[in-house]
C-alpha cells in the first residue's frame, strides 16, 4: 500500500512540474520571424550587422529568427518586396527605403502596418524620437497627424567629399561654383587623377549625382512636381542638370567605363588616392578607411550661376527604415515577438557601434575617439544647413525612379542627349503616376 502510495506521490509530481513547465512556456511552440535587411554581402554595416542580428535568437529563445539578407540595388531590392507582396509573403520585418513614391504600393495594398499608436505608446520609442518627429515626415509619414508606416532606422545627408591630398598635388581649389568645376578638371587629368569617382550600374552615386545637380538647378517644389506628374516642362531643372552631366562626362570628369562600374568600385578609387571627389550620402562614410579619411573634408555641392536651388540646403533625411507586415502585426502573439526584434534591432548599443563606420545615428549619441571623423566633419555641415530635402526618388513612383537610374547611365555614357532623356524621363513619370 506504501509503494501504491508513493507511486501515486511521485506521479503527481511529474504532472505538476509539467503543468509549471507549461504555465511558463517551457512547451509552447517557437515563433519564427522573418527579417530582411540589406547590410550584407560588400555592405560597410555587414561585419557588425550580421553577427549582432544572430545572437538574437539565443537571448530570445521563444522567437526563431531567419534571415533574409537582400543583396543588390535599390530596384532589385525594391523587386524583390514587390514580389512578396503580391504574393501575400512579405517578411515580419524588413528594411526598406522611405518616401510616398517608393510605398505607395505597400500602403495601397495594406500590406504594412501603421506604428503611429505603437510609437507614441512605447516608452523607448517614445523616449527616442521626443522632438525628432520631423525623422517620419516626407519618409515614413506622408500627410500631417496620418499613419506612420515604419520606424527610421539611419538618417543621412549628402554632401562632396574632398580629398585635399589630390587637390594639393593638381595645384587647385574645392570648386564653389560649376565653373570652379569645369575649369580643374583638366588640370586633375594631367596628373592623372579622376575627377569625380562615379558609378552607373546600380541606382546609387549615379542617380544621387542628379538629384545634387537638380537641387542647384531648381526649386523642391518644382522638381517633386515634376517627378511626381511628369510635367518636365515647367521644371527647367531637368534639362539644365542633365546638360551639365552630359558636359561633364563629355570632360572626363569620371572613371573610364563608370557605366558598368558598381558604386563600392567607384569608391574604392577614392578610397586608394586614385579619384578626388565623389558627391553622395552619409551611407558611404563607412566606405573611406581612416587613413583617407584623415586627409578629407565635406563640403557643399558646387552652385551654377543661373540656379534658383537653395546653396545651403542639403538633400538628406531618412536612408532607410524598419517595415512590418500588416499580416503579423494583426496577431497578437507574433506582434509581441516583432516588437521584441524591433528593439534589439532600434536601441544604442547598436547604433553607437556604426558611429564608427561614419554613419550617424536617430538617436542622441556622443563621438568617441573611434568616431569617423568625416561623420562628425558631415554632423558639423549639416547643422550648418538652412534645411533638409528628402531625396526626389522617395516622391516618385518606381517607374520614375527606375528611369531616373537608366537614363543617368545614358547621359555618363553620352548614349543619349540630354533632350531625349528628359522626354523619356517626362513619359516614364506621366505613366507611374497613372497606374
Amino acid at each position: 500500500m506504501q509503494k501504491f502510495q508513493k507511486a501515486i506521490l511521485v506521479l503527481l509530481s511529474v504532472l505538476l512540474v509539467s503543468v509549471i513547465s507549461f504555465s511558463n512556456g517551457s512547451c509552447k511552440d517557437k515563433i519564427t520571424l522573418r527579417l530582411a535587411y540589406i547590410y550584407t554581402g560588400g555592405h560597410a554595416k555587414a561585419p557588425i550587422y550580421e553577427p549582432y542580428i544572430k545572437e538574437f535568437s539565443k537571448l530570445n529563445p521563444d522567437i526563431n529568427l531567419s534571415l533574409e539578407p537582400m543583396n543588390g540595388g535599390t530596384p532589385d531590392v525594391q523587386a524583390k518586396l514587390y514580389t512578396y507582396a503580391a504574393g501575400d509573403n512579405l517578411p515580419d520585418v524588413f528594411i526598406s527605403w522611405p518616401g510616398p513614391g517608393m510605398l505607395k504600393n505597400f500602403v495601397d495594398a495594406q500590406k504594412i502596418a501603421d506604428l503611429k499608436d505603437y510609437l507614441a505608446q512605447d516608452k523607448l520609442f517614445k523616449k527616442y524620437f521626443q522632438n525628432k518627429e520631423y525623422f517620419f515626415d516626407g519618409s515614413v509619414r506622408f500627410e500631417k497627424n496620418g499613419p506612420i508606416w515604419g520606424i527610421p532606422d539611419e538618417p543621412y545627408y549628402m554632401f562632396l567629399t574632398v580629398n585635399k591630398k589630390l587637390f594639393a598635388q593638381a595645384g587647385v581649389q574645392i570648386p564653389k561654383t560649376y565653373e570652379d568645376l569645369k575649369n580643374i578638371i583638366p588640370k586633375f587629368r594631367a596628373k592623372g587623377i579622376i575627377p569625380i569617382a562615379m558609378a552607373g550600374k546600380d541606382q546609387d552615386l549615379n542617380v544621387c549625382f542628379w538629384f545634387g545637380m537638380l537641387n542647384r538647378f531648381g526649386t523642391d517644389q518644382e522638381i517633386i512636381k515634376g517627378l511626381t506628374t511628369g510635367d518636365m516642362e515647367k521644371a527647367p531643372a531637368y534639362l539644365r542638370s542633365a546638360k551639365a552631366i552630359y558636359q561633364l562626362a563629355g570632360l572626363k570628369a569620371f572613371p573610364e567605363g563608370c557605366v558598368s562600374m558598381q558604386s563600392q568600385e567607384a569608391l574604392t578609387l577614392f578610397d586608394q588616392g586614385k579619384a578626388a571627389m565623389y558627391y553622395g550620402g552619409t551611407w558611404y562614410l563607412g566606405n573611406v578607411s581612416p587613413k583617407t579619411a584623415a586627409g578629407c573634408e565635406v563640403v557643399p555641392l558646387w552652385t551654377f550661376a543661373d540656379g534658383k536651388g537653395d546653396p545651403k540646403e542639403l538633400l538628406g533625411g531618412v536612408a532607410v527604415e524598419y517595415l512590418v507586415s500588416a499580416k503579423s502585426w494583426k496577431e497578437n502573439s507574433r506582434r509581441q515577438a516583432v516588437d521584441k526584434l524591433l528593439h534589439y534591432l532600434i536601441n544604442p548599443t547598436l547604433y553607437s557601434k556604426y558611429l564608427e563606420l561614419g554613419t550617424p545615428s536617430i538617436l542622441n549619441l556622443s563621438y568617441t575617439d573611434k568616431t569617423s571623423p568625416l561623420l562628425i566633419k558631415a554632423d558639423k555641415l549639416a547643422k550648418s544647413a538652412t534645411r533638409m530635402q528628402q531625396n526626389y526618388d522617395a516622391y516618385g513612383s518606381q517607374q520614375a525612379n527606375d528611369a531616373l537610374n537608366n537614363l543617368s547611365q545614358g547621359l555618363l555614357n553620352r548614349s543619349i542627349t540630354p533632350e531625349e532623356a528628359v522626354k523619356q524621363l517626362s513619359e516614364q513619370a506621366k505613366a507611374g503616376a497613372a497606374n
